[in-house]
C-alpha cells in the first residue's frame, strides 16, 4: 500500500481483510511473529497491531493495569515485529493510542492507521493521524453520532484522504443482537465515506463466518477479524479470534461471497444463456400442421424443447398465418416457417 498520494481505492482489493492480533501475542515477540506468519498464510491483506504504553494510557487503579504490564512491548520490540511483517509482504495496520505510539508506528513504516473507539474524542491524535497521509480506519462502535461526526470532520479537515468508518465493537464476544449490520449503510449514506466491519462474533459459532459475509453483502469494504494460533488455550483475546487455518477459510469464503455479489447490473452470462436454452419454453406444434394450414391457438403449445424456438410472448406473430411446410407435432415453430 502506497503512502502519500494514496488514491481513494487504497483499501483494495475489496473486501480488504485485516487480521487483528490485539493482545494474542501475550507479550512475546516470537509469538507475535508466529501470529503474523499465520495471517500471511491465511491470505489476510493486513496484520493489525495495537501499540500503546500502559502508564501513558492507564491509571494504576484500572482493572486491566497489571495485565497490561505483562503484554506491553517496547519501541524496539515493535520495530522488530513490524519489520518482520513487512518482510513477509503483508500490509501493517496499527491501532495508535497516543502521539508516542503514532511515532513508533510511523518509524516502523506503518501502512494503515486506526483510531479505536476509545480514542475517538482525542482530537489532537485525530489531527496528527490525518496529517500522516496514511489511510485511516476510524472505529465507530460504542460512540455517539456527535462523536463520530466530530471525528470525521477533524480527519477530513486535516487531510485524511482514505478514510473508512469501521462499524462493530468487542463485547467478548459481541452478541448478534448487538451487531446491527444495517448501520453500515446508514454510516455510508450519512458520511459519504466507505465503511468496514470489525467482527467480534464468538469464534466457536458459525456466526464467526456468517456475520462477516453478511457485512460484506451490507456494503462493508474492509473486514477485520481477530486472529491467533491456539484459541483452544483461551489466552488473551481468544473469544472472537480464529486460528490461522480457520482465518484462511474465512478469507476463502469472503472471496466466494464477493464473487457471488457480482454487480448491480450485469450482461447475460453464458451460464444464464445455457439455463434459458434448457428450461425456457418455446412455441411448438400442439398437433401435426399441414403445409398451407392457418395456424390458430389450437395448433400451438408452449413447451421446453431440445432445440429452443420462439418465445411464448412472440406467439402473436405466428397466429393467423399459414404454414409454409408441414410442421410435425412438438416441433418448434419459428416466424420464418409461416407467411
Amino acid at each position: 500500500m502506497s503512502h502519500g498520494d494514496a488514491e481513494k481505492t487504497a483499501f483494495t482489493p475489496s473486501p480488504y481483510i485485516v487480521a487483528e492480533m490485539a493482545s494474542a501475542h501475550m507479550g512475546e515477540v516470537e509469538r507475535a511473529r508466529a501470529i503474523t506468519a499465520a495471517a500471511v498464510e491465511a491470505g489476510a491483506h493486513a496484520i493489525k497491531y495495537q501499540i500503546w504504553s500502559r502508564d501513558a494510557g492507564t491509571t494504576p487503579d484500572h482493572e486491566d493495569y497489571e495485565a497490561l504490564g505483562e503484554l506491553e512491548f517496547c519501541r524496539t520490540e515493535w520495530l522488530d515485529i513490524m519489520a518482520f511483517a513487512a518482510a513477509q509482504g503483508i500490509d501493517v495496520a496499527v491501532d495508535v493510542d497516543d502521539l508516542e505510539s503514532l511515532a513508533v508506528a510511523l518509524e516502523g513504516g506503518v501502512d494503515i492507521l486506526k483510531i479505536r473507539a476509545s480514542n475517538i474524542a482525542c482530537h489532537e491524535l485525530l489531527e496528527s493521524v490525518a496529517k500522516t497521509a496514511r489511510p485511516v480506519l476510524l472505529a465507530t462502535g460504542a460512540s455517539t453520532t456527535e462523536e463520530i461526526s466530530a471525528a470525521v470532520e477533524i480527519l477530513l479537515h486535516n487531510g485524511a484522504q482514505d478514510l473508512v468508518l469501521m462499524h462493530g465493537f468487542q463485547a467478548f464476544p459481541t452478541q448478534p443482537a448487538d451487531t446491527h449490520l444495517r448501520a453500515l449503510r446508514s454510516l455510508a449514506t450519512h458520511y459519504g465515506q466507505p465503511v468496514g466491519y470489525a467482527d467480534h462474533a464468538d469464534s466457536n459459532s458459525p456466526l464467526a463466518y456468517l456475520i462477516p459475509a453478511a457485512a460484506l453483502a451490507a456494503g462493508a469494504r474492509v473486514i477485520e477479524k481477530h486472529i491467533t494460533i491456539d484459541r483452544e488455550k483461551e489466552t488473551h483475546d481468544f473469544e472472537s479470534a480464529l486460528n490461522g487455518p480457520e482465518f484462511k477459510l474465512l478469507v476463502q469464503q469472503l472471496e466466494q461471497v464477493r464473487t457471488a455479489l457480482g454487480t448491480d447490473e450485469h450482461p447475460m452470462t453464458a451460464a444464464e444463456n445455457a439455463y434459458r436454452d434448457r428450461f425456457r419454453k418455446s412455441v411448438v406444434a400442439a398437433v401435426d400442421i399441414s403445409a398451407g394450414e392457418t395456424i390458430t391457438a389450437l395448433h400451438i403449445g408452449f413447451k421446453r424443447s431440445g432445440v429452443p424456438g420462439t418465445a411464448p410472448d412472440e406467439a402473436p406473430g405466428i397466429l393467423g398465418k399459414a404454414a409454409i411446410a408441414d410442421i410435425p407435432v412438438n416441433s418448434p415453430i419459428h416466424p420464418k416457417m409461416v407467411r
